[in-house]
């Protein structure tokens, strides 16, 4: 357990409190019959048709994965599916083992943290997904290929290596 409330299991993050994290079976599984009109936090229930079973009624307003408790915790926008813009809901974002849902770019090589995952399939922690010496960013903004170790190519047949190209700000593919 780390300060936030969330313990760690496996990649996913789960409330220790009682509250209902996005996933659960409770969701949508209870009855009407005996339930109460308010959660024990004083939402009302149901939050859609269907009640949930417990304490809790998961309320996710922006339908990204994320209760509004849970979101209010990490400090992002219950309101808002990507609340640092990077292109991955706030619920892909946490669920996404060690990225930040506030930060767009989590290892900060200059590509999105969605661009990565959705787009060039690169590592949204790792600057260097192929671990060629070569930023992610520097790869995908000069047409060579973040997941191929190509540091010591020379597509351009210039004489220079994409690593050479990259160091005197050169253009690898001209």
């Amino acid at each position: 357990i780390d300060g936030s409330g969330f313990a760690d299991v496996g990649d996913t993050y789960q409330l220790l409190d009682y509250h209902l994290t996005g996933g659960s079976a409770a969701i949508d599984a209870g009855t009407s019959s005996g339930a109460p009109s308010d959660d024990f936090d004083g939402e009302a229930r149901p939050y859609n048709t269907l009640y949930d079973i417990g304490l809790d009624e998961f309320v996710d307003t922006d339908s990204d994965g994320l209760s509004d408790y849970e979101e209010e915790l990490l400090g992002t926008n219950p309101g808002n599916t990507d609340s640092d813009g990077a292109g991955l809901t706030a619920g892909a974002g946490v669920n996404t083992p060690g990225t930040d849902p506030l930060d767009s770019d989590s290892d900060d090589d200059g590509l999105s943290d969605g661009a990565e995952v959705n787009t060039h399939s690169t590592d949204p922690l790792d600057d260097d997904s192929d671990d060629d010496g070569l930023s992610d960013g520097w790869e995908v903004a000069n047409g060579t290929d973040p997941n191929v170790a190509d540091a010591g190519a020379d597509p351009d047949a210039d004489g220079l290596t994409n690593a050479q190209e990259e160091a005197n700000g050169t253009d690898p593919l001209d």
